[in-house]
C-alpha cells in the first residue's frame, strides 16, 4: 500500500505542478491578448493616419500641379512681356508694306541709311504690329545700349 500511496502521492504532487504551468500559461495567454488587441488598435490608428497623409499627400500634389502650371503660364507672359519691352524695343512706323520682304530688311535698311550697323544677327525678334490706327515694326536689338541709344536718337532726329 505505501507504494500505491507513494504513486498516488507523485500524481498528486505532478498533478499540482501541471495545473500551475496551466495557470501560468494561461495568464501568458490572456498577457498576449491584450498586447495582441493593443497592437491593433495602434495598427488600426497608424492606418487611419496613413489613409489621412496620402489624401494630404494627394491634394498637395494636385496643388503642386497647379501651381507649376500657373507659374509656367506667368513666366511664359513674363518673358512675352519681357519681349516688348522698351529697354531694347523699336518702334518704326510709316514703312509702306510693299516695299519689304521681311522685318529684318527694314531693319538693316534704315540702320545703313542712319549710318549705324546693323547685321541680322544683331536683331533678336522683329515682326509687323497692327494696330487701329497705323501700322508699326517692332524690334528688339541684342546688341549693347549704347547702339540701341545710337539707334533710338536717329529715330528721333
Amino acid at each position: 500500500m505505501t507504494s500505491v500511496q507513494t504513486t498516488v502521492a507523485t500524481i498528486l504532487k505532478e498533478t499540482q505542478e501541471l495545473k500551475q504551468e496551466i495557470l501560468e500559461l494561461k495568464s501568458a495567454l490572456n498577457a498576449n491578448q491584450r498586447e495582441t488587441e493593443n497592437l491593433k488598435t495602434q495598427l488600426a490608428k497608424a492606418e487611419k493616419a496613413n489613409d489621412t497623409l496620402g489624401n494630404e499627400l494627394k491634394h498637395t500634389g494636385i496643388k503642386l500641379k497647379d501651381q507649376i502650371e500657373e507659374t509656367d503660364k506667368l513666366d511664359e507672359k513674363y518673358d512675352d512681356l519681357e519681349q516688348y519691352s522698351s529697354k531694347n524695343l523699336l518702334e518704326i512706323f510709316g514703312v509702306p508694306e510693299g516695299a519689304y520682304t521681311s522685318t529684318e530688311e527694314v531693319v538693316i535698311r534704315i540702320g545703313r541709311v542712319i549710318n549705324v550697323d546693323i547685321k541680322p544677327e544683331d536683331i533678336e525678334i522683329s515682326h509687323k504690329l497692327k494696330r487701329k490706327t497705323s501700322k508699326l515694326i517692332i524690334v528688339k536689338i541684342r546688341e549693347s545700349q549704347s547702339r540701341i541709344s545710337s539707334l533710338q536718337s536717329e529715330n528721333e532726329a
